[in-house]
């Protein structure tokens, strides 16, 4: 009404926002964009009231990320229309094989602000260089130099050369590893190709005849590689089978001429005759191995046979043997002293005896421990008892591993007739556990007597060689006990002097069963009273040494020996 005094009861006014300004309610102006009114006037006509505003100026949040998406700085309420400044540390990248990168600036473009924003690190590649080096065998360097990522570097200095040895000259035939495209810094190191010597090799018989010839790198160990190997007739004496080349083959070293020589079986004259035969054939463990021929003696009795021997050769050996009555009643004839790298070898066996005056013999028999251990395998009523497969299956690798140890006829191994299943199922695998129990005892303080090392003698009969130190043996003697009480005595007679003070003993009186077991050596004097302590050794110990050796085929000989020693305490037990 006129007179009255207006006031306004709605809601606040508003005004939308922009991007530079947001905007506060202050009052009112009776004309647009007019001064605020600090008060109503009394109405005394119509009249419109406008709302004033005021404007205040916003800000924004700039974030500032790495290349990455990791956030290096945040700045908040920055003033619209102002130019944000990044205040941190330059941003970097890592580097990669190919690139290293250097800060290039933010995307987008700084600008003035004008709401929140974002901007992210960006960089420029550098292509990364390498050192790439070729040097040679010896470790000389023949180049160096910077090569791009992605090059492929390229050698220009003159062909590596290496030194030509007393039988060997070298070609140089590239570069280790093979040349490639530049990844990171690389060392190339040149490879050569040995160019042996060839010597001369005749193989021949027994009579001087070539067989052939062949040219075999110097250092090589040549093989035979005829079609078959030499023979030599029978005559009225003796029957003749390849026993070995003479000299012994060994690895080349110039010209050389192996002639064949032969095992001869003494016939004697003798009357073959198809009564004397064996009845059976075994073998038997102790230090060394043996065959054992079987013979039933009733036979012979029936047959009017007396005088009855055997003779057994291998490797040109012959021995002649007498029979002795065993437990089961039959004539034995043991043919003792097979190594273990003999177990392919024949034993070439022919019984002898007389009757009426005349001497009769058998045909020839032929057999080795490898024939003996593939006969019982191929039995399927033997070869279903664990304890003796796996005895024999151990014997041949046994065999086979001492071999290779001494390089003997090793394209004729005795375990070659297992199948490959039987080799991996049957026998022992894997490294045996062993301890070494070597050690003194004793309370002589000054003994004339010392030990310096104890060993097995692998490569013949499978004893033990022990050295010991002294001013002279002169009526000393090596005592021996086991340990259930046994007493052995190595006579003076029998310790051989190496030299320099220096004497030796060798002790067989155990078989591959007792491995395990302690033995106490000591020196004793004429009166039998110990001049040194007492040496406390076991097979097992020198085993236990050497399983780890740097030499293969030593470590193969002695995991090999002790499976064997194992499997044969198992047996037996």
């Amino acid at each position: 009404m006129e007179g009255d005094v207006p006031a306004y009861t709605g809601d606040v006014p508003t005004k939308e926002p922009t991007e530079q300004y947001t905007y506060s309610f202050e009052g009112w102006s009776n004309s647009p964009n007019g001064q605020l009114l600090e008060e109503f006037p009394p109405v005394s006509e119509d009249v419109e009231y406008y709302p004033v505003f005021e404007p205040h100026l916003r800000s924004y949040t700039i974030t500032w990320k790495n290349e990455d998406g990791t956030v290096l700085e945040t700045d908040e309420n920055v003033p619209y229309g102002t130019v944000p400044t990044y205040d941190s540390e330059t941003p970097e990248k890592t580097a990669t094989a190919q690139y290293t990168y250097t800060f290039a600036g933010w995307t987008p473009e700084i600008a003035e602000v004008s709401g929140e924003a974002t901007y992210t690190a960006t960089f420029t590649p550098v292509l990364r260089s390498y050192t790439i080096k070729f040097v040679n065998e010896d470790g000389t360097e023949l180049q160096s130099g910077e090569v791009d990522y992605g090059e492929t570097p390229v050698y220009e200095g003159e062909t590596p050369t290496k030194t030509a040895g007393v039988h060997t000259t070298y070609r140089f035939i590239g570069w280790d590893p093979e040349i490639a495209p530049v990844t990171g810094e690389t060392t190339y190191t040149a490879v050569f190709e040995a160019i042996v010597e060839k010597c001369k090799i005749t193989w021949k018989n027994y009579d001087g005849s070539v067989i052939y010839i062949e040219q075999v790198e110097y250092g090589v160990v040549p093989e035979f590689h005829g079609a078959s190997l030499p023979k030599k007739a029978a005559d009225g004496n003796f029957a003749y089978e390849f026993a070995a080349w003479y000299p012994a083959v060994k690895a080349v070293d110039g010209n050389a001429t192996y002639i064949a020589e032969f095992n001869g079986i003494d016939l004697n004259e003798a009357i073959e005759t198809t009564d004397l035969r064996f009845d059976g054939a075994s073998i038997t463990l102790y230090n060394d191995l043996s065959i054992k021929y079987k013979i039933i003696p009733t036979r012979l009795e029936q047959n009017g046979y007396t005088d009855v021997f055997v003779i057994c050769t291998m490797n040109n050996n012959a021995k002649r043997i007498t029979g002795v009555s065993d437990r089961d009643g039959y004539l034995s004839y043991e043919y003792r002293g097979i190594t273990p790298q003999y177990m392919t070898n024949k034993v070439y066996s022919v019984i002898f005896a007389m009757k009426d005056g005349v001497l009769y013999r058998s045909k020839v028999t032929k057999y080795s421990v490898s024939n003996y251990c593939q006969n019982i395998l191929s039995n399927p009523e033997h070869s279903s008892n664990v304890k003796l497969r796996d005895l024999l299956v151990d014997l041949v690798n046994y065999g086979a591993a001492a071999q290779e140890y001494v390089k003997y006829r090793t394209n004729d191994l005795p375990n070659s007739f297992l199948t490959p299943e039987q080799q991996a199922n049957w026998g022992t695998h894997g490294v045996p556990e062993t301890q070494n129990i070597m050690a003194l005892a004793g309370e002589i303080t000054e003994p004339a007597a010392r030990w310096t090392s104890a060993a097995l003698k692998l490569t013949s009969a499978f004893n033990i060689r022990v050295i010991f130190s002294a001013q002279n043996v002169n009526g000393l003697h090596v005592k021996v006990e086991n340990e259930q009480g046994r007493v052995w005595t190595i006579s003076g007679a029998s310790i051989i002097n190496e030299g320099g003070g220096s004497y030796s003993a060798y002790f067989s009186g155990f078989n591959f069963a007792q491995m395990k077991e302690k033995l106490k050596f000591t020196v004793c004097d004429s009166e039998g009273n110990p001049v040194s302590k007492t040496l406390i050794f076991s097979c097992e110990s020198y085993i236990n040494t050497q399983i780890n050796s740097s030499d293969e085929s030593l470590r193969k000989l002695v995991i090999a020996l002790m499976n064997f020693g194992n499997s044969a305490k198992a047996f037996t037990s």
